[in-house]
């Protein structure tokens, strides 16, 4: 093998397997957008405790002109990946030094391509509607989606996202792609405002972006770069098989991301719970998919500590979110293969991706390793998985769910209002949307106070 493929290999297997300075029952990794806030020297220790990294390309210079340095430095491990917007260009970037560009930044002007620019030189590349209009994107209208289904446009953004990338003094690790969508079906117009006339259904669109994917992985593992991409709508079926079709390459993505894992900001009120068949799906995806690491993203327009309205009119709370994500999340990871990593965000109506977010809330949740699989309780509509020092129960719908039995093993503080004894045995009760994260017995000897607690501490996280 030789030493560049090597190199490669030692990467990915790091980045899939998880290996760096955090441990713990969560895999955290970071996402920041944006140039601010701004990395300073003190936050060296929380980002060297991430798995995973992403970042824009304007972070290099925030700590001591060379931020991945830093971080390295204290962490050799962790990955560190930039921010590339897929098959899109923005007509509003072209002023930007290639510094501070998020996409490929030639819609009128060329930056010296001998391929010229887009908007002039490459008209044909755009994606147009049924009404020959080019299609851009709803939510950020200054972006205008490019025909991933063109190679010679794969080719061109290939090209130039690695000479804005990784041929510069800003390399990091490897390269994050965003808006390479999954198809949601009848909702192309959500994704693009306007149905493209080329891909009228989802089995087009779906097939031409993973073709997309999959040239643009095994051109970027050439240079020994990581390559992850942010897929989405994993919880529907169609969006599930495109997901599977996309593992089955031959040089297949580092990391895949749902940006939208178990519960959501968006869709009405402060937080939107998915039917548990679509939940389910999410909560299956990590052990199907074979080849690529997966990253879970939960948010909620709550911030701590407050009270809000969920879509479906159920009163919540900021801590009971968290606690629903992370142990939807428990359930999910991937016991053998590549990492599921995960990322919660609060508040996210306010900052969304621009959060330095402690890997402490996380650490909180520390029940050790998953054991076998999660099961469904008997008779229950209760999720439950043993892991080395404790369980986790999630109760996925929206009707509270008593009376569930706990493990023979488990100790309860007598504090804890949800726990009740009958006879020998102890039951939990769980509300809808909610979960518990218990440690079990670690040592006999030890008195209850030590050897058992009801996780996670402190008190406003406790299960009320």
């Amino acid at each position: 093998m030789s030493s560049r493929r090597y190199l490669l290999f030692t990467i990915c297997y790091l980045l899939i397997n998880g290996a760096a300075a955090h441990t713990g029952s969560v895999n955290p990794f970071l996402i920041m957008f944006g140039n601010l806030p701004r990395c300073t020297q003190q936050d060296i220790p929380l980002l060297a405790d991430y798995e995973l990294l992403i970042f824009d390309r304007m972070r290099f210079k925030q700590i001591n002109n060379n931020t991945w340095k830093a971080i390295k430095t204290a962490s050799p491990s962790t990955k560190i990946l930039l921010y590339q917007a897929g098959p899109l260009v923005a007509n509003n970037t072209d002023s930007k030094p290639v510094y501070y560009l998020n996409n490929l930044g030639r819609y009128d002007v060329s930056r010296g391509s001998s391929d010229g620019n887009l908007n002039k030189d490459h008209p044909d590349w755009f994606l147009k509607n049924v009404f020959g209009k080019r299609v851009n994107f709803s939510k950020y209208p200054a972006n205008y989606y490019l025909d991933f289904g063109n190679a010679e446009f794969v080719d061109y953004w290939i090209k130039h996202s690695l000479e804005d990338i990784s041929f510069q003094k800003w390399r990091a690790d490897g390269i994050f792609v965003d808006e390479a969508a999954v198809c949601r079906e009848n909702k192309l117009k959500y994704l693009t405002g306007y149905t493209p006339e080329k891909y009228r259904d989802c089995k087009n669109w779906d097939k031409a972006m993973n073709d997309y994917l999959a040239t643009a992985s095994a051109a970027i593992h050439k240079q020994n770069q990581l390559f992850a991409a942010n897929r989405g709508h994993s919880r529907y079926e169609a969006g599930t098989k495109a997901w599977l079709e996309l593992d089955k390459i031959k040089a297949p993505l580092d990391m895949v991301l749902e940006e939208g894992a178990f519960s959501v900001s968006w869709g009405g009120g402060d937080v939107l719970f998915f039917p548990v068949e679509e939940w389910k799906r999410q909560i299956d995806l990590p052990a199907s998919i074979k080849q690529s690491a997966i990253g879970m993203i939960s948010h909620t327009n709550l911030a701590l500590n407050n009270t809000g309205t969920a879509a479906n009119g159920e009163k919540v709370t900021h801590d009971q979110v968290l606690r629903f994500s992370i142990g939807s999340y428990l359930l999910s990871r991937n016991l053998h293969g590549p990492t599921t990593y995960f990322m919660f965000i609060g508040n996210k109506e306010v900052n969304g991706y621009n959060k330095l977010i402690p890997t402490e809330m996380y650490s909180k949740f520390d029940i050790g390793a998953p054991l076998g699989k999660y099961r469904k309780a008997p008779k229950k509509e209760i999720y439950l998985r043993q892991y080395t020092d404790g369980y986790v129960y999630v109760n996925p719908t929206d009707q509270k769910i008593e009376n569930i039995s706990l493990a023979p093993d488990f100790h309860p503080r007598t504090d804890n209002k949800n726990v009740k004894k009958d006879g020998q045995s102890w039951y939990l009760d769980l509300n809808p949307h909610d979960a518990a994260i218990i440690s079990k017995t670690r040592n006999a000897g030890l008195s209850e106070a030590t050897r058992t607690r009801v996780l996670p501490t402190p008190p406003h996280f406790n299960l009320q």
